[in-house]
C-alpha cells in the first residue's frame, strides 16, 4: 500500500501531447476558427479544381462533423490539406479518455472495443489498439468505413484516463481500394506510433 509521501513523490500525469505527421498533412483545433480555417482550405481547393457547385455538400458535411467532433470531446483532428497524387480519403482525432467508475483500465478498454484489442508495451508506455468495420456508410451501398483506435494510458500506476487516437479511413469495396486501405492503415499506425506523453 502506498503512502502520502509515495504519492506525493509520484512525477505530476502529464496533461499533453506530440504526434509527428506526413508531409502534407495539418492539425486542425475542433473549434469554430478550426472549422472554418478548414472550410476555407478545402473550398479554395474545390474551386482551382472547378468545382465550386460542392461549397454548399461541403459545408453541410463539414459542420455535420464538427458537431460529432464536440460531442466527442476531440481536441485535435489531423488530415492531409495539401493537394496529393492520390486522395487520402483519412482522419485522425485525438480524444481524452476516462475509465468508468470501478473499472480497471485493461477491463474498460475491452469492453468499449466490443471486439479483438491488441496490447503492446513499448519504451514508453502501453498502448491498446483495436479495429471496427461499418458498411454502408451514409447508407451507401458499398462504401465502408475503417476506424482504428490506438488507447495512450497516462503513465503512472493503475491509470484512469488516456489519449484516445480514432482513425477513420473510407473506402470503396474493390480491390483496388483494399489496397489502399492497407497502406492507409500502415500509415495510420506510422502516425500513432510517434505519440508521446509530454
Amino acid at each position: 500500500m502506498s503512502t502520502l509521501a509515495d504519492e506525493l513523490r509520484q512525477p505530476a500525469a502529464p496533461s499533453t501531447f506530440r504526434v509527428l505527421l506526413p508531409p502534407g498533412w495539418a492539425q486542425h483545433q475542433p473549434n469554430e476558427e478550426g472549422r472554418q480555417k478548414l472550410a476555407e482550405s478545402i473550398r479554395a481547393r474545390f474551386k482551382q479544381a472547378g468545382r465550386p457547385d460542392l461549397d454548399v455538400k461541403l459545408s453541410f458535411m463539414l459542420n455535420r462533423q464538427w458537431t460529432a467532433l464536440g460531442r466527442m470531446g476531440a481536441v485535435a483532428l489531423y488530415l492531409p490539406t495539401e493537394d496529393t497524387e492520390v486522395p487520402m480519403p483519412m482522419t485522425v482525432v485525438a480524444v481524452p479518455y476516462t475509465v468508468k467508475a470501478g473499472e480497471t483500465l485493461d477491463a474498460d478498454v475491452r469492453k468499449r472495443a466490443r471486439g479483438p484489442v491488441e496490447t503492446y508495451d513499448l519504451p514508453f508506455s502501453r498502448v491498446y489498439r483495436w479495429i471496427e468495420t461499418q458498411n454502408n456508410v451514409n447508407s451507401e451501398a458499398g462504401a465502408s468505413a475503417r476506424s482504428i483506435s490506438y488507447l495512450y494510458p497516462v503513465p503512472g500506476r493503475n491509470p484512469t484516463r488516456g489519449m484516445l487516437l480514432a482513425t477513420s479511413i473510407l473506402h470503396l469495396q474493390s480491390g483496388e481500394s483494399d489496397e489502399m486501405l492497407e497502406s492507409l492503415t500502415t500509415l495510420s499506425d506510422a502516425i500513432a506510433e510517434t505519440f508521446r506523453w509530454k
